[in-house]
């Protein structure tokens, strides 16, 4: 088969190495048959160092943690994981992602505090998973992610976030289960060991920035992966700047 994973993100997860990205391992992935709203295709590397779990999603926002919760009717003053010192993460400036109960079971094993990278468009950013959602429902993470990565407008109140913004797609979460160490770490060893898992998954050598930069994009257009896995997505125009939280 040929079928097409979203164009903007064949930069940062497709099999051709581009820069420090790509160079994802395709023959090793397994199409996963999960029924979960808002989820669109999942995928696992079972053969693949650190056996990771891609899952193709739409994105809401969470405002859950301390400072942000009031401004969502359903929010949440706590979050599941906490830092080193039992506080919770605040979704306004940590780099989060909630899944499903059902990722956490076999034979996936994802865990509060796994690290993952998050790309939408051509933009990608380093996170941990903070949050256990509800059992049927995929695709959410932290208003931090979903700004950084361009979801969530700027000029947009976290309060409209919270009540609005649910519309992207073809959110792509690479998730590498087993990875985190029990609770919530700084932004900068999030980047640092994301990028070393990455690495190792690849087979690639470890580099790039250790703090949020601008670069360029690629060239936009759709694109047949002759792979045996099938996400069907939407295929979006890559933007001539991505962010990179990296």
């Amino acid at each position: 088969m040929s079928p097409n994973i979203p164009t903007a993100s064949l930069p940062v997860l497709g099999p051709t190495p581009k820069g420090e990205m790509g160079g994802v391992p395709w023959n090793q992935g397994v199409l996963r048959a999960l029924v979960l709203q808002g989820l669109r295709a999942a995928a696992s590397f079972d053969r693949a160092p650190g056996a990771p779990l891609l899952v193709v999603t739409d994105s809401d926002n969470d405002l859950d943690g301390p400072g942000g919760w009031q401004d969502d009717p359903t929010g949440e003053p706590q979050t599941s994981l906490r830092d080193a010192e039992g506080v919770s993460c605040d979704s306004r400036t940590f780099p989060g992602v909630v899944v499903s109960p059902v990722l956490t079971r076999k034979p996936y094993r994802v865990q509060l505090s796994d690290f993952c990278l998050v790309a939408w468009q051509g933009n990608y950013c380093s996170a941990q998973v903070y949050d256990i959602g509800p059992t049927r429902k995929a695709g959410e993470n932290s208003l931090y992610v979903n700004r950084f990565l361009g979801i969530v407008p700027k000029a947009k109140s976290d309060h409209w976030a919270a009540l609005n913004g649910h519309d992207a797609q073809d959110v792509c979460t690479l998730v590498f289960p087993g990875s985190g160490p029990g609770h919530a770490v700084p932004p900068a060893e999030i980047i640092a060991r994301t990028h070393a898992l990455w690495a190792r998954f690849t087979g690639r050598a470890p580099g790039g920035v250790a703090a949020p930069t601008k670069g360029s994009g690629a060239a936009s257009g759709s694109v047949g992966l002759a792979v045996p896995l099938c996400l069907s997505a939407v295929l979006v125009a890559l933007p001539a700047t991505r962010l990179v939280c990296w």
